[in-house]
């Protein structure tokens, strides 16, 4: 028969080292939440005095100015505006 005594500066690690588990599983659980609800950017035409969407621009939305600049060009939007969801 074995036994194992534990000093209480060992258990003192070990109670730490759980609690920094559970900080990284916390992180990670907020990084993949984080990830999973990325904002999408809209071309918004004021320019007829209403917020009519650019066509094409729900569908799929745009995630750069670039591509938004493209959308309005398109869709003859002379001034928009970035919309963030």
């Amino acid at each position: 028969m074995s036994m194992f005594v534990f000093t209480q500066a060992a258990h003192g690690f070990y109670k730490y080292k759980d609690v920094i588990a559970l900080g990284a599983l916390l992180w990670l659980v907020l990084l993949l939440i984080g990830c999973s609800t990325s904002r999408k950017e809209y071309v918004v035409n004021f320019t007829r005095g209403n917020d009519t969407t650019a066509q094409g621009s729900h569908e799929r939305p745009c995630q750069t100015v670039k591509h938004c600049q493209i959308l309005a060009d398109r869709d003859g939007v002379r001034s928009y505006w970035m919309v963030y969801q």
